[in-house]
This record gives structure tokens, sequence and C-alpha cells, in this order.
């Protein structure tokens, strides 16, 4: 009998020792899927925190990318220079040498053909240019508010003039190759027509008009 208690003992002790080891696997197989969902929870916790920064980085690159892409508003320079393709200057916009702005449109030769500008002391004005660079044609508004167009010829003088005066009288005068006043017409500001002749046309004229006519005595 004591051998067989003693084995039933043994065998006893044997089943508790496997249900203890077999309840501490048990306990180690929670203990590591609890590890394992939250290493699976860090792990999506890490994957989105690098969607959010990949995210913030993509947007300020974008951003930065639309402020490179879009012009500043506002440019503050002395002089602004275009150029084509060939790398001549076909518009500048500067300052003049009293201060005014001066714009000035060129041709493929690079030679001013339009300018724009503004004295400094605030006559505005506008020059057409040959290929040659010499004014054909200036539109100009003077600081009496007397406002003038002039046409020159191929020798850049002046042959004729259009203009307008502040008191309303408008007039055109056309001079010869060397750029004398010829012959004027006008009208002043009541209506009146008038012809003007430079003082040496009009010496001629007297002359001619206090010489005897035939048929006519003195």
């Amino acid at each position: 009998m004591a051998k067989g208690d003693a084995r039933a003992d043994g065998a006893a002790e044997a089943v508790e020792a496997a249900e203890a080891v077999e309840a501490w696997v048990r306990a180690r197989v929670v203990e590591l899927e609890s590890r394992n969902a939250s290493l699976r929870g860090q792990v999506r916790l890490l994957g989105v925190g690098l969607l959010g920064a990949f995210g913030a980085v993509a947007t300020l690159a974008w951003g930065s990318r639309s402020a490179a892409s879009t012009p500043p508003e506002v440019i503050e320079t002395s002089a602004l220079i275009l150029r084509d393709a060939q790398g001549v200057a076909r518009a500048e916009l500067s300052l003049g040498e009293d201060g005014g702005p001066v714009l000035a449109l060129r041709d493929r030769n690079a030679m001013d053909r339009l300018r724009l500008s503004v004295l400094g002391e605030g006559s505005p004005g506008m020059a057409f240019r040959d290929r040659e660079g010499k004014q054909r044609i200036v539109l100009a508004l003077l600081p009496n508010e007397t406002s003038t167009i002039g046409f020159s010829d191929q020798g850049g003088t002046m042959r004729a003039m259009l203009g307008l005066s502040e008191d309303n009288r408008s007039n055109i005068v056309f001079a010869d190759r060397g750029g004398v006043p010829r012959v004027g017409l006008g009208v002043d500001a009541l209506g009146t027509a008038t012809v003007m002749l430079p003082e040496e046309q009009q010496a001629r004229d007297s002359t001619s008009d206090g010489a005897q006519s035939p048929g006519v005595e003195q």
C-alpha cells in the first residue's frame, strides 16, 4: 500500500506540475498576444505619424513651390530691362537725368522706336523714332497746358506743328526744310480764323502792296 500511495502522490504532483506549466504557458501566450497587440498599435500610430509628417512636408513643399511660382505683387527697382531670346534689350524702364520716368521700346537692333516720358517738372511726352533713331513725331503737353504734336522729316527737322494753347487757340505751322516757319493757320478762342506769316514774308508782302500797280495812280 505504501508503494501505491507513493505512486499516487507522485502522479498527483506530476498532474499539478503539468497544470502549473500549462497555466504558465497560457499566461505567457496571453502576455505575448497583449504585447503583440500593443506593438501593432504602436506600429499603427507610427504609421499614422509618418503619414502625417509626410503630409506636412508635402504641404510645405507645395506651398513653397506655389509661393515660388507666384510672382510678387510689388517689384521695387531703379531700372528694368526686358531682353528677347537673342539677348537684345527690347524695352527699358528707367529714370531720366531730371528724375522723371522714361519707358523706351526698341526694335530688334536695340534702337529706340518709341519713348514715353514724364519730365521732372511733370510734363508728359511721347516720341516716335525712325530706324536711324531720329525723332519723327513728338507729342507733348507743356507746363503751361499747351498741347502740341510735331512732325519731322527724315533729317530730323521739324516741318509741321499742330498745337492747342492754354487759352484755347488752335494753330498749325508749316516750316521749310531748314526748319524756318513759312506759314501758319489758326483759330482763336472766339472762332476767328487767322493766317500767320513770318516777319520776312510779311515785309515782302508789305513791299509788294506798296508798289504801284498797273492802271493805279499814286
